[in-house]
């Protein structure tokens, strides 16, 4: 049990530990820390030292929008100690000292869920919010941002959103802050404390985002059993790697591997969204307010996913009736924002062009939705070409489905138009496979980790699936699979070479998925690239070969689509 400072100590001589934490994102319950910083202070004086300066681990992928804030990317904490190697050291650093810093209850609340996930017990010190002070000093600022507050108190602030640059400024706004407070009579942590209750409109906001663990509610209760669920879901995810390794050890097809990681990975999302709808009514927000599809985009939707997906989902809702908007907009704004954080928890990262729920564009009624998507299609320039890219395959995983078949119905019947498929085509005409016209299998030129690799995803499995599914929309034929239009198109005499360009796809499917579960045993991230040496002779002769057939088919597809031969491929 950590031993609390007395209430009476004054504030002048009070022992603390100005802490801060950089974290993965701001859900208190399912985001992970990536960076300790503390100092040790005695009033407003700090030790010339940091008590804590610690890069952490935090074991999932780290958000781009987290490293564009504070700068730190996986390649940094890939090395770097975890949760459970430093939870002593800062339980140590706490000691006799109250817990100081800027909403300080976020970090605490972190730290909190943190210990639970590893174990640890975790007891609460007593703490100081500076925010809260000075709210409660000057109630008519605009904000209580750390910008706002360290303006009002004269403070620059330096190196923002390091955990010790974050640090510092805290111990220069106490120091500044001290005097105004004595001024009110306010000199002794407990008299500080009991300021901090007088603005209740704050902490009931605090409370909501579960920075407090409330026992009359449970909230903290619910959050931790909601945790310890997406960890069996996380786990459940990476076993995907080892099962896959027995499924291809024992024969099974590449294809149909992939068919069963997709039909997991969609079972994964409906567990993730049905815990979040019902954290949401156990908060007493209510059941959803109108009926919706949840969807899945992209390779998910074609069930063609491999071990290391991002998320692309969106949310198609029904009828409005006579229900706010702006409320069931918010409804459904809170429900995106929980699913889509506690998908990365489970292993599905961030879409990095965003194409989630969480953004708007992906969130709509089904009339906007609809105009939305038919705007694109016939603008077919630009932005608006992109994202009917991103889209023209999506499939639901939670909801009724009627949404989904309807809104696919008229992508379906808007994009088959020879304007459309043409500039379509324009932007995947240079993709033709990692093969040049020697015949020779092409490596990535990046100066990077993957410089002499082979991008197998972008130049082998993605001119198939773009080539097949241009010459579907352009013949009429439907399926959701790149191998069920492939044998749709051969049945109806579009294509006569089906089998070759399954044997392609499959092999690059086959190489991508040994060398992801390879990568997964040695720890490795996970991507799309190749390194030539990791194939046998005989391997390389075939994926050259193969690559050659979808270089070819590429070809004939552009002539078809834009008119100069006749349909059918020879």
């Amino acid at each position: 049990m950590l031993e609390l400072v007395s209430a009476d100590t004054p504030l002048r001589s009070l022992p603390m530990l100005c802490l801060d934490l950089e974290t993965t994102g701001l859900n208190v319950a399912l985001d992970r820390i990536v960076q300790i910083g503390a100092y040790n202070m005695f009033g407003p004086q700090r030790s010339a030292k940091p008590a804590l300066d610690l890069l952490v681990n935090p074991g999932v992928p780290i958000p781009s929008r987290a490293t564009h804030i504070h700068g730190i990317s996986d390649a940094e904490v890939a090395g770097a100690v975890t949760f459970l190697d430093c939870v002593a050291q800062l339980q140590q650093a706490l000691v006799g000292r109250a817990v100081v810093g800027h909403h300080i209850g976020f970090d605490l609340a972190i730290l909190r869920f943190e210990a639970a996930r590893i174990g640890v017990c975790w007891s609460e010190p007593n703490c100081l919010d500076l925010a809260l002070l000075v709210a409660a000093l000057e109630p008519g600022l605009p904000d209580h941002s750390m910008e706002t507050v360290a303006s009002w108190l004269g403070v620059d602030v330096i190196n923002r959103h390091s955990a010790l640059g974050d640090c510092q400024a805290v111990v220069d706004m106490f120091a500044k802050l001290l005097p105004l407070l004595e001024k009110q009579g306010i000199t002794t942590l407990g008299q500080a404390m009991s300021v901090l209750d007088s603005r209740d409109d704050l902490i009931r906001q605090e409370r909501r985002a579960g920075w407090h663990s409330d026992p009359k509610t449970g909230y903290g209760l619910r959050q931790l059993q909601i945790q310890q669920e997406l960890e069996h879901l996380r786990h459940t995810k990476q076993a995907q790697a080892e099962e896959a390794n027995q499924q291809l050890s024992n024969g099974a097809h590449a294809l149909d591997i992939q068919t069963r990681i997709s039909s997991t990975n969609q079972q994964l999302h409906r567990c993730v969204i049905d815990l979040c709808i019902n954290e949401a009514l156990a908060n007493g927000d209510g059941e959803p307010p109108v009926e919706f599809d949840a969807i899945i985009i992209g390779s998910g939707a074609r069930m063609e996913s491999l071990l290391y997906p991002d998320q692309d989902n969106g949310f198609i809702l029904g009828n409005l009736g006579n229900q706010s908007r702006v409320l069931v907009g918010q409804w459904f704004e809170d429900l995106a924002q929980t699913m889509c954080d506690a998908l990365a928890v489970v292993g599905f990262y961030h879409c990095p062009g965003w194409v989630m729920a969480s953004n708007p564009r992906w969130r709509k009624p089904y009339d906007d939705f609809q105009e939305q998507v038919v705007h694109w299609i016939k603008t077919a320039r630009g932005d608006a070409l992109h994202y009917c890219n991103i889209f023209l395959d999506f499939d639901n995983f939670y909801g009724k489905g009627d949404l989904t078949r309807s809104l696919r119905n008229v992508v379906f019947r808007e994009a088959s138009n020879q304007r459309f498929l043409t500039r379509l085509y324009d932007i995947h005409k240079d993709n033709t496979g990692a093969i040049n016209w020697l015949g020779r299998i092409v490596t990535s030129p990046n100066p990077d980790a993957n410089k002499g690799k082979i991008n197998l995803k972008v130049g082998g499995m993605l001119p198939i699936v773009t080539a097949v599914r241009l010459l579907a929309l352009h013949t009429g034929i439907r399926g959701q699979s790149t191998g069920v239009r492939i044998r749709k198109l051969a049945e109806s005499n579009f294509l006569d070479e089906a089998e070759e360009l399954l044997s392609a796809y499959e092999f690059c499917v086959y190489l991508l998925l040994r060398q992801q579960i390879e990568d997964h045993k040695l720890t490795r991230t996970l991507g799309n690239y190749i390194p030539p040496e990791s194939l046998k002779p005989s391997e390389k002769a075939r994926l050259a070969k193969e690559l050659k057939v979808v270089r070819k088919f590429c070809k004939r597809v552009g002539k078809v689509i834009r008119r100069d031969i006749p349909t059918s491929i020879p």
